[in-house]
């Protein structure tokens, strides 16, 4: 604590120095209250309070405190909070909501007597937006590789649900197969219908040259 209070006293002395008096007292006063302040929050420890969801219609206010992993009663850090956001937009990806807006925002309580927990209530605020689904999957370039070979890497089917990181997933199958020069995003056609809902997938395929 000494050591500390030995760093911020030449800062204070800074600045009733090279400023003009009255003024200089403020900001001196308030620097040392703000470390004072620091210094109190370091002791205390929140706990995550009450959960509620507002908004979801896909998922029921259960599923969605499954998904963020947010528990009652466990510690609370900004960490947890990200990436219980982090889950939730995953999860509607994966039901074709690539519209979807997930934010967390945070009611803190203070503690009610000395030497009790904090809580910090958390309140889960979706807008799903719309759910897109694949229309179609095209692909070309395939000459010598057979097209069960192509539709089994690419694991994409009409009918399903939209979801980016699986377009993603089937490049990197596309180029475990070795027979293809490099596909990259740039390769796929994504062309998304925001009036009806549905996507078009077109991969442009190119055989790598045999001996």
């Amino acid at each position: 604590m000494l050591k500390e209070w030995l760093t911020i006293i030449p800062v204070v002395l800074t600045l009733i120095i090279n400023s003009q008096s009255g003024f200089l007292n403020t900001q001196a006063t308030l620097l040392c209250q703000n470390y004072h302040f620091q210094q109190q929050e370091k002791k205390i420890r929140c706990r995550f309070g009450y959960i509620t969801v507002d908004g979801a219609k896909s998922f029921t206010p259960a599923q969605i405190k499954v998904i963020s992993k947010i528990k009652s009663g466990a510690i609370a850090n900004e960490e947890t909070i990200k990436r219980a956001e982090e889950m939730i937009r995953k999860a509607y990806l994966a039901r074709g909501f690539i519209h979807a807006e997930i934010s967390l925002s945070q009611e803190p309580t203070p503690p009610i007597s000395e030497g009790e927990n904090c809580l910090v209530n958390i309140v889960i605020n979706i807008k799903e937006g719309a759910s897109f689904f694949i229309r179609r999957v095209e692909f070309t370039g395939n000459i010598v590789t057979k097209d069960a070979v192509v539709w089994r890497a690419i694991g994409l089917r009409p009918g399903e649900p939209y979801n980016p990181a699986r377009v993603e997933l089937s490049i990197v199958r596309l180029n475990r197969l070795g027979r293809f020069e490099r596909i990259s995003r740039e390769d796929v056609t994504i062309t998304i219908n925001e009036q009806e809902h549905f996507v078009d997938l077109d991969f442009q395929l190119k055989e790598k040259e045999r001996d």
